[in-house]
């Protein structure tokens, strides 16, 4: 399992590299940049606002409920 997990990242890797390959260095540290702060600002997002939006709809629920009656 943790020989498929190690394949699938360096295949990955290898990927990345192939198709990253035709830009400059920096051009690549750009691109790798804005792809993590992209991830991380959804992840942040979704951390934060998950649980308030959980609950407001788990409390809507009743009123979803009674106006398809």
């Amino acid at each position: 399992m943790i020989s498929y997990i190690r394949n699938y990242f360096a295949l990955k890797s290898y990927q990345h590299d192939i198709s990253t390959s035709a830009i400059e260095p920096w051009e690549r540290v750009l691109f790798n940049s804005v792809i993590v702060l992209s991830i991380t600002l959804f992840m942040y997002t979704a951390f934060a606002n998950f649980p308030e939006q959980s609950l407001n709809f788990a409390g809507n629920l009743g009123d979803y409920h009674s106006f398809c009656l």
